[in-house]
């Protein structure tokens, strides 16, 4: 086994980004080709191998195995269940009386959780957004505009 480093070795949730090799294949590779995963946060580009995660990605979405056989399930921010698309309802120790769908106060969010730019955009700025963001929905560009890919 070995790991290969290819730009930032963390990404802003902290998690390791490397290419793992075993046996003298890329793992990641073959759980993109097999689909059960995707080719996505691409942070600083270019990548040494991003055309054969691309291209393998591409294969497993036109046999569409794995998560690519469930529609709508691939997001553009990432995946969503049945559970996610209705909104999910609040915990008696978290009381939301903000009429937003989560609590502004409440666990994290992402824009996954969000079914429009417009309800994430009112989330962001009852949490506090654009002088606080704690759930980091502005992404890295910091205009104050949140999930703009929604």
């Amino acid at each position: 086994m070995r790991i290969e480093y290819d730009g930032p070795k963390r990404d802003r949730y902290d998690r390791l980004l490397a290419y793992i090799w075993l046996d003298g294949e890329i793992y990641n590779q073959e759980l993109i080709e097999k689909g059960l995963a995707r080719y996505a946060y691409v942070y600083h580009p270019p990548y040494t191998h991003a055309e054969d995660m691309k291209t393998a990605e591409n294969r497993a979405k036109r046999q569409q195995k794995g998560i690519w056989s469930i529609d709508g399930y691939v997001t553009d921010n990432g995946f969503r269940s049945k559970e996610q698309e209705t909104s999910e309802p609040e915990t008696p120790d978290s009381p939301n009386t903000s009429g937003l769908p989560y609590d502004p106060e409440g666990p994290d969010r992402d824009c996954s959780d969000f079914s429009t730019q417009e309800s994430a955009q009112a989330f962001y700025e009852a949490a506090g957004g654009p002088a606080s963001d704690p759930h980091r929905l502005d992404g890295n560009d910091k205009d104050g505009l949140v999930c703009e890919s929604l």
